[in-house]
């Protein structure tokens, strides 16, 4: 079914009915070897990323990722996130991002990632129509434990 602007506004019954619906889960089994490559490719060098043995020494039972690992690694897809909205405004703009962090990700944890589509706003700019749509995606480890909580705003034009 194609969506097409009708009248004033672009956010269709389809669009809202989106809200709330979970995406996933996508699972992913964290490596030593992609958490030092990442770290590695950041050029940051701190041991917990690095040394197995620092790690274990500063209370953790592997190698560590780094902060910005979880979001850096999964969002590869994230224009996809924004794009499964089907909207008559083609184009996608990053808008923004929270990102709440609970606890560690180490090496041979196993991450599960899930989304959904939060919030839809419409508003107008000067260019024309825009519809801000936030997602959130919540990701827990193998116990459950939430680890990362990330929030994103897209803008569609």
């Amino acid at each position: 079914m194609e969506i097409r602007m009708t009248g004033e506004g672009v956010l269709t019954p389809e669009i809202q009915s989106m809200i709330g619906v979970e995406i996933g889960p996508q699972r992913y089994k964290i490596t030593r070897k992609i958490i030092q490559k990442f770290a590695e490719v950041i050029g940051d060098p701190n041991p917990l990323w690095r040394d197995q043995q620092h790690a274990i020494k500063r209370r953790y039972n592997d190698i560590v990722s780094p902060p910005t690992f979880l979001a850096n690694l999964f969002d590869l897809n994230q224009p996809e996130q924004a794009r499964f909205v089907r909207c008559p405004l083609p184009n996608v703009l990053a808008g923004g991002s929270e990102v709440e962090h609970f606890t560690p990700v180490v090496a041979k944890d196993s991450i599960t990632v899930t989304g959904k589509l939060m919030e839809v706003q419409e508003k107008r700019g000067k260019s024309g129509k825009l519809l801000f749509l936030v997602f959130e995606r919540i990701y827990r480890n193998q116990r459950g434990e939430m680890v990362t909580r990330v929030q994103q705003t897209f803008i569609r034009y």
